[in-house]
């Protein structure tokens, strides 16, 4: 119930977690907004949600293997995804760009995840290469991001791919994607506007 004198606050936040019948899972940073709110909510604080939005789901998948990239605030709903996916052992990839450890919130739970799925988990730490790439500074620079994702994810053209991140980095990724021939219609992206 909101009372008069309360403010009414909105603000789209994806999942962390597959939901269960009584339970919906999300990880919040801090980015100053009113997602610095979020840490003053008590447990027990009634809390009005609405949704699902958005297409970022297996619903769109068209192919048996499935690459999900993650970076900073993409990482909740790639660790949803990795968690509840339909998918045997190795037919799935994660790729998750950090820029050092203590930009991975939820390296260890997609570590988990993988290790239990059989999942291959790839966790790219560093600066990047250059100002246009999504990959970090490493020993294959010489090589294109294409020919570096397509090294580390062989079958990325014959793949459904789920990128969630910040936008530079998104566009990035598709560019990326493009080139190594991954047709448009099986690359899902996670678009955060707000």
């Amino acid at each position: 119930m909101v009372t008069p004198g309360q403010w009414w606050r909105a603000h789209p936040f994806s999942l962390s977690a597959a939901p269960t019948d009584n339970t919906l899972r999300f990880t919040v940073g801090n980015r100053g907004d009113d997602t610095a709110l979020m840490q003053t909510i008590k447990p027990g604080t009634r809390v009005i949600l609405e949704g699902p939005y958005g297409v970022f789901t297996e619903d769109r998948r068209t192919q048996e293997n499935v690459v999900l990239i993650a970076a900073g605030i993409g990482a909740p709903p790639i660790r949803a995804l990795a968690e509840s996916i339909a998918a045997r052992p190795g037919d799935v990839s994660i790729i998750y760009r950090i820029r050092n450890k203590n930009d991975a919130a939820l390296a260890e739970e997609l570590a988990a995840i993988a290790k239990h799925r059989g999942f291959y988990l790839h966790i790219l730490e560093g600066s990047r290469k250059s100002p246009t790439s999504w990959l970090p500074a490493g020993a294959d620079d010489h090589l294109p991001d294409d020919e570096r994702l397509v090294k580390r994810c062989p079958k990325v053209a014959k793949s459904d791919i789920y990128i969630c991140g910040p936008a530079a980095f998104t566009k990035a990724v598709e560019k990326s994607l493009h080139i190594a021939g991954t047709p448009v219609n099986q690359i899902h992206a996670e678009e955060f506007a707000w």
